[in-house]
């Protein structure tokens, strides 16, 4: 089987290839041909986004005719224009809403030379004009199993709002739709929901999108108000006993919540791509290095381009350098937080690797700490870093700074479990207690601070979840409050569904969607910037959170360009803390000599 003849494309006439599908039955073997236009003046085409594969299917791959020639193509785009070379089953509505023919479509594997890197270096930063160009973008979630239709039928009902009143409880009449709630389950457990591409596509489509799956479409619309409708009828028993829809309905919500994000009026392109990056990083991608690639189309400001001749591990060194040198503040090397699939200098986040099961903060409060004020000294010449030599892709950063202190004793984990059970802040506080009793009767360590208050906003980074610095005073009493209900810290999504659950041998767990309750605000602080993060007390008495990996006799610095404090192990960099005293440059005189002269020294990270 030959591979398809490419010309190259023109890049300064912006040209596309577009596939023009020929008209057949389901048995018949997909016809296409590809013919190439410019971006400015293409005929009317839709877009497909789809998965390259897809696991339930017994076939991996297929064989389509592409103007004469035979193509391998994926089992599953193969099933998707099977399905769209038949558009009297496809569009029953309308005639005018139904493609006009020769169908017209812009599908990456075949529009692409996907053999070729540097047409796709080329074409790939053209994929958001691409599919905003098209006159609609078509989702395909693959073939119609597991009562997909079902589950179509469903979604289109309560698009029409043609189930009972939300507020009405839910009786046996809905129980017996259950095999459809299960088959709404699957398939929002379909790869399409959970692929790194989409984010980009969707955003495009400016909401002008339809949904396939199988011989059923709908428009987005009806996806998108699912989880309103959710929302509203989670109390109900009917829904609790179908945790993973509650749970799996997220997706959509957090999928709108990052194509928002996408088409926000956001100024700082680069603070806008850090974002994006945090909020996808769970997504996936065949080609790792898309996990990066997939979003520079949505922020063109920056003029970063994907380069496909580069291995994961110099995307994200280059990515890393190109933040630093754009910004001149360290603050991308927090995002640096957690276990690295790559070999990589510990001062490079690794973006391709997916984040732990378990609940994990890898942000920090935007709020307006400054361990070293925004001061840069004179003899940096405006830089708070630079590169130890002058590779395209270097090892090595030289930063600025000193340290203030030393890691005396770490103690456990602030954990959630993935099962919706983990310690109750009573455990913890009990911990930190017994602990705290331990160390002063081991040693002559001098507190520096007021325990109690440096406990309850060092739990929270002393923010609000909104990044409002420093946290109330009034929270020191709300902790106390939740402290005594002895309540079990859950996962994000399961505190916004408002459930209750009873963990093997312990109580019933408080419903915590009520933020107006007392300790709501201080729990969704917790939440967002507590879990998954290390207490430690420094040799100088101080409290302070950094990450799981540091351990004792860990450096504690303040870096030029950082707003707070790092732990360093030698020449690596673990992570940003949070230690309680020396957010606000009250350490700042540990890089001042006696002239009262900032004199950072210089410090080499690998």
């Amino acid at each position: 089987m030959g591979s398809y003849p490419y010309t190259r494309l023109d890049a300064d006439r912006k040209e596309i290839r577009l596939l023009e599908l020929e008209p057949g039955s389901p048995e018949d073997t997909v016809r296409c041909k590809l013919t190439t236009t410019t971006l400015d003046d293409a005929p009317s085409y839709e877009a497909l986004s789809y998965t390259w594969e897809d696991p339930e299917m017994t076939q991996t791959k297929a064989v389509i005719a592409v103007g004469g020639h035979t193509m391998e193509v994926t089992a599953n785009l193969e099933s998707a224009l099977r399905h769209l070379q038949q558009p009297s089953s496809i569009w029953p509505s309308p005639a005018e809403d139904r493609p006009s023919l020769p169908h017209r479509l812009w599908v990456d594997a075949l529009c692409l030379n996907q053999a070729d890197n540097d047409e796709k270096n080329q074409q790939v930063p053209r994929m958001y004009a691409i599919y905003s160009c098209a006159s609609r973008v078509l989702v395909w979630l693959g073939e119609g199993r597991e009562n997909s239709n079902e589950a179509m039928d469903l979604l289109s009902s309560i698009h029409r709002g043609q189930l009972p009143d939300t507020g009405a409880p839910f009786g046996d009449a809905e129980w017996s739709r259950l095999s459809d709630w299960i088959a709404v389950e699957k398939l929002l457990q379909r790869r399409w929901w959970r692929r790194m591409w989409v984010v980009q596509e969707l955003a495009a489509s400016k909401g002008c999108a339809l949904v396939g799956c199988g011989n059923s479409w709908l428009p987005w619309s009806a996806f998108a108000t699912l989880p309103e409708f959710l929302a509203e009828c989670a109390q109900y028993p009917f829904f609790q006993a179908r945790r993973t829809l509650l749970a799996d309905y997220k997706l959509i919500t957090k999928l709108e919540e990052v194509v928002a994000l996408s088409n926000s009026d956001y100024t700082n392109g680069f603070q806008r791509l850090l974002q994006l990056l945090q909020a996808t990083r769970s997504r996936q991608a065949t080609d790792r290095r898309d996990k990066v690639f997939a979003l520079l189309g949505l922020v063109p400001s920056i003029s970063v381009a994907p380069d496909y001749s580069m291995s994961e591990e110099e995307v994200c060194i280059k990515l890393t350098k190109t933040f630093l040198e754009k910004e001149n503040n360290l603050s991308v090397l927090f995002q640096n937080q957690f276990t690295k699939r790559l070999n990589l200098p510990t001062w490079v986040p690794d973006w391709t690797c997916d984040p732990p099961d378990e609940v994990c903060n890898a942000e920090i409060p935007e709020g307006s700490y400054s361990a070293v004020g925004n001061i840069i000294p004179e003899e940096l010449n405006g830089s708070c870093f630079s590169f130890s030599d002058n590779a395209e892709i270097p090892a090595a950063i030289s930063v600025y700074g000193g340290p203030v202190d030393h890691v005396f004793h770490v103690f456990d984990v602030c954990a959630s479990a993935p099962r919706f059970t983990g310690p109750t802040l009573m455990d913890i506080c009990d911990f930190y207690k017994r602990g705290m009793q331990a160390i002063d009767s081991a040693s002559s360590l001098f507190w520096r601070q007021d325990r109690a208050d440096a406990f309850w906003r060092t739990l929270v980074w002393n923010a609000s979840a909104e990044s409002g610095y420093p946290a109330p005073d009034s929270w020191r009493d709300y902790c106390d409050r939740w402290l005594n209900t002895c309540t079990y810290i859950l996962p994000p999504d399961a505190a916004s569904m408002g459930l209750s659950y009873i963990p093997e041998g312990g109580p019933l767990l408080m419903r915590v969607a009520d933020e107006n309750a007392p300790y709501g605000p201080y729990y969704k602080s917790l939440l967002k910037y507590g879990l998954n993060r290390r207490f430690f007390v420094t040799l100088n008495g101080r409290i302070g959170m950094g990450p799981r990996h540091m351990r004792e006799r860990d450096d504690i610095y303040i870096l030029v360009g950082s707003k707070v404090p790092v732990v360093l192990r030698g020449p690596k960099l673990l992570g940003p803390a949070y230690v309680h005293g020396i957010m606000e440059e009250e350490a700042l005189w540990n890089i001042v000599n006696g002239d009262g002269v900032l004199r950072p020294a210089k410090i080499e990270l690998r």
